[in-house]
């Protein structure tokens, strides 16, 4: 779950907030190297093209959504969490993986718009590129904005309300 998580992006720094540009900051110009130069000063100086890759979220959320998948399969098959009577926990656990892959796919979708609704299919992840899983046509936008809502709903109907209502042992 922790490794789930990991796969949020940091919208609070400028180096990853992709709206950054759309504020009075897209005038600032950076005194940065190159190397670790914002992508926004970068655009604001003319320095892309369509093949730059700034702000490529496109492959680090589907890595995200992925893991959360995966995750998703696997919980309640956990022998130890099973074998010491964790029902609770693992029902959090399997509600913040699917909250956390509707949030991943809100984000490609309000960064690309229409994205490819993979659900609960896992694509093998060494599939090659003509691989039909990997071919894939993006859903229509109306159908990806019905698909995440209906998982933050039912994500949110498993987890707790605030966080004091959670374990007692859930410290993080």
């Amino acid at each position: 779950l922790a490794t789930i998580y990991s796969y949020r992006i940091d919208e609070s720094t400028v180096s990853y907030n992709t709206s950054d540009g759309c504020s009075d900051d897209i005038d600032v110009s950076y005194d940065r190297p190159e190397t670790a130069q914002y992508d926004m000063s970068k655009i604001n100086l003319g320095n892309w093209s369509a093949s730059s890759d700034y702000f490529n979220n496109w492959t680090p959320l589907y890595e995200g959504i992925r893991a959360a998948t995966t995750f998703m399969q696997h919980i309640r098959s956990n022998k130890e969490m099973v074998a010491n009577g964790e029902t609770e926990r693992i029902e959090q656990y399997y509600n913040e993986a699917r909250f956390l892959r509707a949030y991943f796919s809100f984000l490609i979708l309000r960064q690309y718009g229409p994205i490819v609704l993979v659900k609960d299919e896992l694509i093998p992840p060494d599939a090659e590129s003509s691989h039909p899983q990997m071919q894939m046509m993006r859903s229509p936008y109306d159908e990806c904005v019905d698909w995440i809502a209906d998982e933050l709903d039912a994500a949110a109907e498993g987890l707790p309300f605030h966080f004091t209502d959670q374990l007692s042992t859930d410290y993080g």
